[in-house]
């Protein structure tokens, strides 16, 4: 029988278990607990509870929203100074609307109702009187990701050296226009030769962007100078490796692996919660062993973890240099 929902796969743990015939002694929100620790585990250590994506993120700037219409037009380039805060940036750009402008290298820190006013326009605005300040990318210096992200592998800039587009006077564009007319009745070798060479030297240059993230702070840091380097509504690309949400991907319900841990987790929540009346008798004559189900079930989710790293992981990628 294919599992499609949560309340189906919990009721299949279950009746592994010898529900209804056998009473579990687990309450429901215990079942709920150990259900996401077995899907945490999944996620963790099981090839099919993750997936490589790649992830689109457009680079923010921070914004600053007026409470009416600005009074003249701030200039691409020039100072933004708070009248309250003293606060200052660098104009991006201003609203179509007239209502807000976007600014970057942020010193200090705007306050709402403050007025703002260009330097060099002589533009002012009123800030709203609140959320009047929204800090981008540029200026938080890392890149906000979802919850789902396990692991970032890679980051790939759109453009070259994260601040513009490959143009007819980047090398790699003369070298590949120089080079059509020959590739086209020769092999391809020198090329291939030649382009990795440049790669290198590109990389002895430039050097590799380094990167930083805890999946539990949500944070991605590239540790790049981001005043100089870092462009507005430039792309890039993000690889990373994100769990799998069964509640999304209702196929995982079905996953061998994961019903066995689930149900050695329940079992081991049974048996924990049976070690408190341990010697009990019922009537009858049946006395509880609450221990036994319990060290079954520690040996059960032993073995099951084991199989999860050795078996059903991703192989380990060889480290080349």
């Amino acid at each position: 029988m294919a599992i499609s929902t949560r309340e189906d796969f919990i009721a299949y743990c279950l009746r592994k278990l010898g529900a209804p015939v056998v009473r579990i002694n687990v309450d429901d929100t215990q079942v709920e607990d150990r259900v996401d620790d077995a899907i945490t585990y999944f996620n963790d250590f099981c090839a099919d509870g993750q997936e490589k994506v790649y992830i689109k993120r457009k680079l923010t700037a921070t914004s600053l929203t007026c409470s009416g219409v600005i009074t003249g037009t701030f200039t691409k380039g020039e100072t933004v100074t708070g009248g309250t805060s003293g606060a200052k940036g660098t104009v991006i750009d201003q609203a179509a609307n007239n209502l807000s402008i976007r600014i970057r290298v942020v010193s200090g820190t705007f306050v709402n109702s403050e007025t703002i006013t260009g330097g060099t326009s002589g533009a002012t605005g009123t800030l709203a009187a609140s959320n009047a300040l929204t800090l981008g990318d540029l200026d938080n210096r890392w890149i906000p990701i979802t919850d789902s992200v396990l692991s970032i592998i890679n980051i790939f800039p759109v453009g070259d050296y994260f601040s513009g587009d490959m143009s007819m006077f980047d090398m790699r564009y003369q070298m590949a226009l120089g080079a059509m007319l020959d590739l086209s009745y020769t092999d391809m070798q020198q090329y291939v030769m030649l382009r990795s060479h440049m790669s290198l030297i590109e990389y002895l240059f430039t050097g590799q962007k380094g990167l930083r993230y805890n999946r539990y702070q949500n944070k991605l840091h590239i540790d790049f100078d981001w005043a100089s380097d870092a462009q507005a509504d430039r792309y890039i690309v993000i690889e990373a490796w994100s769990a799998i949400d069964p509640a999304t991907y209702t196929r995982a319900y079905n996953n061998a692996w994961l019903q066995d841990y689930a149900t050695a987790k329940i079992k081991q929540q049974w048996g924990t919660n049976l070690k408190k009346m341990s010697g009990l008798q019922l009537p009858g004559g049946v006395t509880l062993n609450g221990q036994q189900i319990y060290d079954e079930a520690t040996n059960e989710l032993a073995k099951l973890e084991d199989d999860a790293r050795k078996i059903w992981s991703e192989p380990v990628s060889f480290i080349m240099g």
